[in-house]
């Protein structure tokens, strides 16, 4: 429910028309349904061209997109791609795992979508935002994000959003109050993305 109303807040605005349009959750489920690989050529090409950046606007609104060097403006996404497994190669000593029928929230919450074709045209927008950074985690660039939370009850009031070109994803990890920005990252930066046999058409 928390990661639904996280959704319902995030906006996606068309740069050209500055329209604001929500990403509904039937879109964003489609979304995470559709995981992605590209050729090894695509995937190398995609690593070095795309890049994640982050403007601010006003003092708590920021608005997130990607750009690419020498790009058409269009993400080229092969016929079928592979599936993906996501693993955790560090976890804070103090996160307990919890069991999915407990009621405790807080921790990591991870959710993926593909990159569309006119991505490169539009920006996530955020509001209400505390603190940001633009960084590189890993082998992947990626904006980490805080948001005014005035009560410490579990609430996911940290997100990363991690571009991953090489399986043309935008990975979003959603990061529980109870996590410190220090570990947030060093989970985020030791994310192992591995690629499955299950093949989707994009």
């Amino acid at each position: 429910s928390e990661v639904k109303k996280q959704l319902q807040d995030t906006k996606v605005v068309n740069i050209q028309t500055r329209r604001v349009k929500k990403w509904t959750g039937a879109r964003v489920a489609a979304a995470i349904a559709v995981c992605v690989l590209a050729t090894s050529t695509i995937a190398y090409a995609g690593t070095k061209l795309y890049h994640m950046f982050l403007e601010k606007q006003g003092a708590y609104s920021i608005v997130t997109g990607i750009k690419a060097d020498g790009s058409t403006g269009k993400i080229n996404l092969p016929e079928k791609i592979h599936d993906i497994d996501i693993s955790a190669g560090y976890i804070p000593e103090e996160l307990h795992l919890e069991y999915p029928e407990h009621d405790r929230t807080g921790g990591f919450s991870f959710a993926s979508v593909l990159l569309d074709e006119d991505d490169l045209s539009k920006v996530m927008q955020d509001k209400n935002v505390v603190d940001c950074e633009e960084r590189t985690f890993g082998n992947y660039e990626g904006v980490y994000l805080k948001y005014n939370d005035l009560a410490e009850d579990g609430s996911f009031n940290q997100r990363i959003y991690l571009l991953c070109p090489d399986v043309y994803r935008v990975i979003t990890v959603y990061i529980g109050d109870d996590i410190s920005k220090e570990d947030a990252i060093k989970v985020v930066e030791n994310l192992v993305i591995t690629e499955n046999d299950t093949m989707i058409e994009t």
